[in-house]
């Protein structure tokens, strides 16, 4: 099925990446996207992981569980405009991103993606060189690389938006 409106969230399996897929479900109707285009074909929302189980389950939750989604209609299943689909992504991993970037690009061709909404990350506990390697390697290096990969993805006036909370700072002090 075509859709006029095509985004991605990266690190969507819980919390803020969650959240963040279920609002833009249930507020496309009411957006600038929706209203600039009055034979929209609806939002379909990439909703990413790095746990393919763990995406499936919250995709599921959202069609099935989800009672904010069901009582707005906001779902196209219940006569809504938004679909949301799961894609795994490890944003550690280079082929993984590239994976994602090729089959956006394989299915809604170059230039088709309106937002991505970079949120994957990871927060470790303790302090020392492993926990400061990795955290940098995913949350820095891994979000730059998808970024890099997704830009050549976006429309025109497309956007991408980097998510980050203080769970990922390096530093030793308390907040």
């Amino acid at each position: 099925m075509p859709y006029t409106h095509v985004g991605a969230v990266t690190g969507a399996n819980k919390g803020i990446g969650l959240a963040i897929v279920r609002q833009l479900a249930l507020q496309y109707p009411k957006s600038a996207l929706h209203k600039s285009n009055p034979e929209s074909q609806g939002l379909l929302i990439y909703l990413t992981a790095r746990d393919n189980s763990r995406g499936e389950a919250a995709v599921r939750s959202l069609y099935e569980e989800d009672a904010q989604l069901k009582k707005s209609k906001a779902l196209k299943k219940d006569g809504g405009w938004a679909d949301i689909k799961f894609h795994p992504l490890d944003i550690r991993d280079t082929r993984s991103i590239r994976g994602l970037a090729d089959y956006l690009r394989g299915e809604h061709g170059e230039r088709a993606v309106d937002f991505v909404v970079n949120n994957a990350g990871i927060a470790m506990d303790g302090f020392d060189n492993n926990v400061v390697k990795t955290t940098l390697e995913c949350n820095y290096y891994g979000s730059l690389e998808a970024t890099q990969e997704f830009l050549p993805l976006l429309k025109p006036n497309g956007r991408l938006i980097n998510v980050s909370s203080m769970l990922g700072k390096l530093n030793k002090s308390p907040l």
